[in-house]
């Protein structure tokens, strides 16, 4: 399956995108089940095997009421967690801008997508430098990215 900024608001209407993204038991952490690929913005495609995980929104446990981890709000944190994972060649900003697309295309409200982005905006450079930092974190993440633009991450 192939996600991109045209297509991901028909995949959750008509549940297929839902059939990837499997929540577990443990720690509230969403699992793929099925290979997805993921295209953005610039028509990078990201091909990305079962057993990926991510744990939704990063709100702070006191924000969650006003900004869910979870619901339409996984899909644009799934696309941003990847990005932030592999600490995309076109930096922190255009994975945030990125976030700001998919909350668009997935509808979630205006006041709602902006009050997100700013919120990385001001706190995001914390993920990302963690991402810098922790190279054992990143490539437990991406061992199972196996694709970037069909040239193979791994063996």
């Amino acid at each position: 399956m192939l996600l991109t900024l045209h297509n991901i608001a028909e995949q959750i209407r008509n549940y297929t995108a839902l059939k990837c993204l499997s929540p577990t038991l443990e720690n509230n952490i969403f699992r793929i089940t099925e290979p997805v690929s993921v295209q953005i913005s610039d028509g990078t495609i990201f091909d990305i095997l079962p057993g990926w995980e991510y744990d939704g929104a990063s709100v702070p446990w006191i924000g969650q009421p006003i900004f869910p981890k979870w619901g339409v709000y996984a899909y644009q944190s799934f696309v941003h967690d990847i990005l932030y994972f592999t600490l995309y060649e076109k930096g922190q900003k255009f994975a945030d801008m990125e976030h700001y697309r998919f909350g668009i295309a997935t509808g979630v409200s205006q006041a709602q997508n902006k009050a997100r982005y700013k919120f990385l905006r001001a706190w995001g450079w914390t993920a990302w430098n963690r991402s810098m930092h922790r190279p054992s974190d990143r490539a437990k993440a991406n061992r199972l990215l196996t694709y970037i633009n069909g040239i193979q991450c791994h063996q």
